[in-house]
């Protein structure tokens, strides 16, 4: 959910963003200019968002499945009154977000055109995954391991907005995941001498969801293929 209104609207009362209002209202047609607030109405400080032009017909992988910023986004921070400004090409449509790992998350997509400047965006506690992977026989942590985030799979058998994984080392097997949007995602864990785990984890904003992922120990099954008449047949697969 994200709500771009009017300032004077969305913000009657604050004054240090009415300060702002004429300022604004004179941007110039190369630039966008914004206001940052939360829930309550309050200015957030030091968020980064990506700038990123949107050509005529143009969808990317970022708008359909949430995936990652693209690496020519321009990146911006709201200051210490919750505002930020970037110079864009006059006349042109553009896509912000808040870029990942943050605190915050701005749910759907928003569009805005050049020289835009009396918009305020309100900005949502984002939610936060945390937990420990353990072994599962003896309980004692599994120090190292791989964990990929990803979406349950549609029908299409495509899991949405996944990542390409991070290995963790940790003495205790701890993990976190911030700036996460309220949906449910697809962990999958993996480590040598292990069996893979993928565990679905719903998240809420605003929440952080704690979980213990135990891991079994792998087995190794080793045998011999023969034909009928006892000789090896070698090259098949299993």
């Amino acid at each position: 959910v994200f709500i771009a209104e009017p300032v004077a609207r969305q913000i009657a009362g604050l004054e240090v963003f009415h300060q702002y209002v004429g300022i604004l209202d004179q941007a110039p047609d190369d630039v966008l200019a914004f206001g940052l607030v939360d829930i309550q109405g309050n200015p957030v400080v030091g968020v980064r968002l990506s700038v990123a032009e949107v050509k005529d017909g143009e969808i990317s992988l970022a708008d359909l499945f949430g995936a990652g910023d693209r690496s020519g986004d321009a990146i911006t921070t709201s200051n210490h009154d919750g505002f930020f400004s970037v110079e864009v090409s006059a006349g042109g449509l553009f896509r912000i977000k808040v870029t990942r790992g943050q605190p915050w998350v701005m749910e759907g997509q928003l569009r805005i055109e050049a020289g835009t400047s009396d918009v305020v965006v309100t900005v949502l506690d984002a939610g936060r995954i945390e937990g420990k992977v353990i072994d599962a026989l003896s309980g004692f942590p599994v120090a190292k391991f791989h964990l990929k985030r990803g979406e349950p799979r549609t029908g299409n058998g495509i899991i949405l907005g996944g990542s390409g994984g991070v290995e963790y080392s940790d003495p205790d097997g701890f993990f976190e995941l911030d700036g996460l949007r309220e949906q449910t995602y697809q962990l999958t864990f993996r480590s040598d001498g292990y069996i893979t785990v993928t565990e679905l984890v719903e998240v809420k904003l605003g929440q952080t969801t704690q979980v213990t992922i135990p891991m079994q120990h792998s087995a190794t099954i080793i045998g011999r293929l023969l034909d009928s008449n006892g000789r090896a047949i070698s090259g098949a697969r299993i």
